[in-house]
């Protein structure tokens, strides 16, 4: 089970989106908001892997079973051309179903890893935050504040705090879209093997014919 992640520091956050309004720095608030709204939330792509997969492919794979526990009864009981060819049309569908099964692990594991890489980016973003807060503390608080504001009524090093917090959060989000670029590109290739999966194909003729079915002898 995966661990849930870390609350998101709304005090700390507070204290940044108070002196990034300040300076007028909106792209400040923005950053802060969406790593609560969208980073903050990787169990949403944990929904979209599990409909998927462990499910969907675990579906498949009784579906297989019952497939192959049919076909072992047939082979036992029947013989002749209509039941052979009836086995080998089993023997498809069951190819069938296990390249499904394969194709949706795949793609579950993919969005599985694309979950891991924003959780990891989450808990980077919020010590982010939780160090720049406490620097700004540091540099306004109460009796022990050591500055003098200047521009904005915001002392300069501040200023540097929250320079300092965009561009550590930049090169966070450039890891963010770099997995959802890789992520896109794993989807195409999946896409491309899905569309070489074949569904099972029209049960033969052969196999439908009556007199062509014989009971096995004991």
């Amino acid at each position: 089970m995966t661990a849930a992640n870390p609350p998101f520091p709304e005090e700390q956050a507070a204290k940044i989106i108070e002196y990034a309004e300040k300076t007028g720095q909106d792209v400040i608030v923005r950053i802060v908001n969406e790593v609560r709204d969208w980073l903050g939330h990787p169990e949403a792509v944990l929904g979209i892997a599990r409909l998927w997969s462990p499910t969907a492919k675990a579906e498949l794979l009784q579906a297989d079973e019952t497939v192959t526990n049919a076909r072992t009864a047939i082979a036992a009981s029947w013989t002749g051309a209509a039941s052979e060819a009836y086995i080998a049309y089993l023997d498809h569908v069951v190819k069938v179903m296990q390249d499904t099964a394969g194709l949706f692990d795949r793609f579950s594991k993919k969005l599985l890893d694309m979950r891991d890489h924003i959780t990891e980016a989450y808990k980077i973003a919020i010590g982010l935050i939780g160090n720049t807060a406490a620097e700004v503390i540091s540099l306004t608080g109460g009796l022990i504040a050591r500055i003098h504001e200047t521009i904005f009524d915001v002392a300069d090093e501040v200023l540097q705090a929250l320079a300092n917090f965009v561009r550590q959060m930049t090169s966070t989000a450039e890891r963010v879209v770099q997995v959802m670029a890789d992520f896109r590109r794993s989807g195409v290739e999946i896409a491309q093997v899905a569309a070489d999966l074949k569904i099972p194909e029209p049960l033969p003729a052969a196999a439908s014919e009556p007199s062509d079915w014989k009971v096995r002898p004991k």
